[in-house]
């Protein structure tokens, strides 16, 4: 099955959510990040201002961090960290 769902969690600067948007069959992509200036950066270059209504209601760019639980990504098909790992700090994960 294929997901209809995705997240890229630490998104960064958007370069995985541009290819997902353009996948069809995936119906909501979200990038979620740590940094307020990448995701500003992620929604310049996704040219999120001269999106559609549709396309625009397909992406949603949030402000969220791996250490906490979110309960907005509940229930979505797929997850990607993609580049991630380095910057989780050992000490904050569980044993």
């Amino acid at each position: 099955m294929r997901p209809t769902s995705v997240v890229d969690l630490g998104c960064g600067p958007g370069a995985l959510i541009g290819k997902l948007l353009v996948l069809q069959g995936i119906d909501r992509v979200i990038g979620t990040e740590v940094s307020d200036a990448a995701l500003r950066t992620a929604a310049r270059r996704l040219h999120v201002d001269a999106m559609t209504e549709r396309q625009a209601q397909r992406l949603s760019l949030w402000l969220s961090s791996l250490q906490y639980e979110d309960t907005r990504l509940v229930g979505l098909d797929a997850a990607v960290l993609m580049e991630v790992i380095e910057h989780i700090d050992p000490n904050e994960c569980p044993p």
